[in-house]
């Protein structure tokens, strides 16, 4: 989804835009009722999107996208599920506070909520990456 991120000027870095996601279910996809990821021929995208069709009606276009997605297959994985678990380490105890209860500024039902929600998190890049290397190789 477009309005799934924020963009954040680092003042020590040249001013260049640091990309930062929310919302991470929703862009993975999956059961359960966190949304469901485009497949990945996107074939089920519409002149709704017209730059992406006609980019993936094109056949060399087309090549080269699968060719990254088997690449992002074998890399994206295990950088994902350290990065959500760096994210979860570094909110957890603005989460959960110290006497276990969840904060009110969260739509989570209680700290068992958030854990449950982490681990969901952390198994969606594996399976997609699966996705990712059937896709690729056929």
């Amino acid at each position: 989804m477009s309005h799934n991120y924020y963009l954040y000027t680092l003042p020590t870095d040249d001013q260049r835009f640091q990309w930062i996601p929310w919302d991470h279910t929703f862009a993975f996809g999956g059961d359960g009722g966190i949304g469901q990821a485009l497949p990945l021929d996107l074939a089920t995208v519409t002149e709704q999107w017209p730059l992406i069709r006609f980019l993936m009606d094109d056949a060399v276009y087309f090549a080269r996208y699968r060719e990254l997605v088997a690449e992002a297959a074998t890399t994206y994985s295990s950088f994902a599920e350290r990065h959500f678990q760096s994210a979860h380490d570094l909110i957890a105890e603005f989460v959960v506070g110290a006497n276990g209860e969840i904060a009110q500024h969260t739509l989570l039902s209680s700290p068992e909520a958030f854990e449950a929600a982490h681990v969901a998190l952390r198994s969606r890049p594996a399976e997609r990456a699966a996705q990712a290397k059937t896709f690729a190789n056929e």
